[in-house]
């Protein structure tokens, strides 16, 4: 009996340990679904802003947005960056927001937020606070990106941080995507080493004229 009642008590155990396993990882492939969308949303984002892609209904965690291209001035060594998104509403208009962000190269000096909704409402980015005067190597931009989204509270104002935010830290002095070159130079080498790898060992390519030449004597 006493066996009986040990071997149940250890098949239970192991039941709640492959349902608190199975949750643990339904809850690791929504994180990073999640992580997927929101990066993607992201470089739609910047691909908007700096390149001046259309994205007139972008949705970025759960809010739709439309994002205008961004203006990029310099004074000195400072990178000025104004910009404009609205949050898009079925009733009652959009709500936009200006903003303004200085950099001194890859340093973010300030980010602030005007808010267009009834009355216009002037904030700094509670959001890019943790990023100003902070320098972020590119290889940590995306992961930059997804830790600050853990800062949104679910309405669309602190979304806006985020977008504002991710531009201030993507944007390079010449008004271009910092992590997009960097993926596109990531991917140049794959391509060249994949290139190297497949190129025989010793081999030795003869140049056209002179195999011409060889054949015709």
């Amino acid at each position: 009996m006493k066996s009986t009642l040990k071997t149940l008590i250890c098949i239970t155990s192991l039941g709640f340990v492959i349902v608190a396993l199975l949750a643990g990882y339904a809850r690791s492939a929504t994180d990073a679904e999640r992580a997927a969308r929101l990066t993607v949303s992201l470089d739609s984002a910047m691909r908007a802003a700096l390149y001046g892609v259309e994205a007139n209904c972008l949705r970025v965690n759960g809010h739709l947005f439309r994002i205008d291209t961004a203006h990029i001035a310099h004074s000195g060594s400072l990178t000025i960056i104004k910009g404009r998104l609205a949050h898009r509403r079925l009733a009652g208009g959009d709500e936009l927001v200006h903003y303004t962000i200085r950099k001194n190269g890859p340093v973010v000096l300030s980010a602030d937020m005007t808010v267009v909704s009834g009355r216009p409402s002037a904030r700094t980015s509670t959001i890019a606070k943790y990023v100003v005067g902070v320098t972020v190597p590119e290889e940590e931009l995306a992961s930059a990106s997804l830790r600050l989204a853990r800062l949104t509270d679910g309405n669309w104002e602190t979304t806006a941080e985020l977008v504002v935010t991710s531009i201030a830290l993507r944007a390079d002095r010449f008004g271009r995507d910092r992590l997009a070159l960097l993926r596109a130079n990531s991917s140049r080498a794959t391509d060249a080493k994949s290139n190297a790898d497949r190129e025989p060992v010793g081999a030795r390519r003869i140049p056209l004229g002179n195999r011409d030449s060889r054949d015709r004597s």
